[in-house]
């Protein structure tokens, strides 16, 4: 039962098991295993609250941000790992989620990069110039996420 399995994998996380990250890992990239259980894992790296885990998501969110034009659970995926990204608070995730906060083909993933980039303080000047524009996006996730974004730059 998936259910079980994503309990066993937040109880691993929950009590710092050694065996935690690497099994985080083995199910994220499990082309075989449920979706939700993927999702799951992907959201457990972030629970950990390990900036170290960061690269190694960063490597993860490009190849599924790849794959995210042909396979909707690799959309859901790289969504789901720009959201853990800003919450990891690592700056060198920043690049990525720059580069797919400027890409408008999957609005939900752009508004989890900017909402990323946001959370990770990133108000550099060409950040703000992507902020700035998605401010006024159609998407309204977009655009909410944009604007808490600029708004979280002046203060």
């Amino acid at each position: 039962d998936t259910g079980v399995r994503g309990d066993a994998l937040a109880a691993l996380v929950a009590c710092r098991a050694p065996s935690a990250v690497a099994t985080l890992w083995k199910i994220a990239d499990d082309g075989q295993a449920p979706g939700e259980l993927r999702l799951r894992a992907v959201s457990l790296v972030g629970a950990l609250g390990d900036r170290a885990l960061a690269a190694a998501l960063i490597t993860r969110f490009g190849r599924w941000r790849e794959g995210a034009f042909s396979d909707e659970l690799a959309l859901a995926l790289a969504t789901h790992a720009a959201v853990v990204l800003g919450h990891l608070g690592d700056r060198a995730a920043a690049p990525a989620l720059a580069d797919a906060a400027a890409d408008a083909a999957f609005p939900s993933l752009q508004a989890a990069a900017v909402a990323a980039l946001g959370e990770l303080g990133d108000c550099a000047p060409a950040t703000r110039r992507i902020y700035d524009e998605l401010a006024s996006s159609s998407e309204r996730s977009v655009a909410l996420a944009a604007q808490r974004a600029r708004t979280a730059c002046v203060r």
